[in-house]
C-alpha cells in the first residue's frame, strides 16, 4: 500500500516539480532542487493543486512506512532501487551544471549541451554539490526504514 501512495505521489508531484525547477533555474540562474515547496509556489506555468496533491501523497506515503509490513527486497528491487538513485544522482550533476553553464553566460538553448559551457576545473564542485544533495536526499529517506527498524526490535 506504501509503495502505491508513494508511486501515485511521484507521478503527481513530477511533472509540476520539474517545469518549476527549469523555471527558476532559468529566472535566478540557481539550482535550488531541495526547495520543492518554494519552487512550486514561485512557478508560473506549473500546476499547483496537483503538485501539492502528490506532495501531500508523499508525505503520507513516507509517514506510513514504518508502520507498514516489511517486505524482503529481492536481487531485482535492490538494483532497480540502484538505478533510480543513479538518475536522482545525475540529474542533480545536470542541474548544477547547468547553473554553472547559466552564470558563466552559457547560451540558453533547446538542446541543454551544458557538457559543454561548464571548463573542467569546474566540474569536482559540480560533483561535489550534487553528490551533497543526493546525500541529504537519501538521509531523509532513510529516516522511516531506521524508525521501522526501531519499532521491530522493541
Amino acid at each position: 500500500m506504501t509503495g502505491i501512495i508513494l508511486l501515485l505521489g511521484f507521478i503527481a508531484v513530477l511533472p509540476g516539480y520539474i517545469v518549476s525547477l527549469e523555471e527558476r533555474l532559468l529566472s535566478e540562474k540557481k539550482f535550488y532542487p531541495l526547495s520543492v515547496v518554494v519552487n512550486i509556489r514561485r512557478s508560473l506555468r506549473c500546476r499547483k493543486f496537483l503538485s501539492f496533491f502528490g506532495l501531500a501523497l508523499l508525505f503520507f506515503g513516507w509517514l506510513s512506512y514504518p508502520v507498514g509490513p516489511s517486505d524482503e527486497l529481492s536481487i531485482r528491487d535492490r538494483m532497480k532501487l540502484l538505478g533510480m538513485a543513479l538518475v536522482l544522482w545525475s540529474f542533480f550533476v545536470y542541474g548544477f551544471a547547468r547553473e554553472k553553464e547559466l552564470e558563466r553566460g552559457g547560451v540558453i538553448d533547446d538542446h541543454y549541451s551544458c557538457m559543454r559551457g561548464v571548463p573542467a576545473k569546474d566540474w569536482l564542485s559540480i560533483v561535489l554539490k550534487a553528490t551533497k544533495s543526493f546525500a541529504l536526499l537519501c538521509l531523509l529517506g532513510v529516516i522511516p526504514a531506521a524508525i521501522s527498524y526501531i519499532m521491530e526490535r522493541v
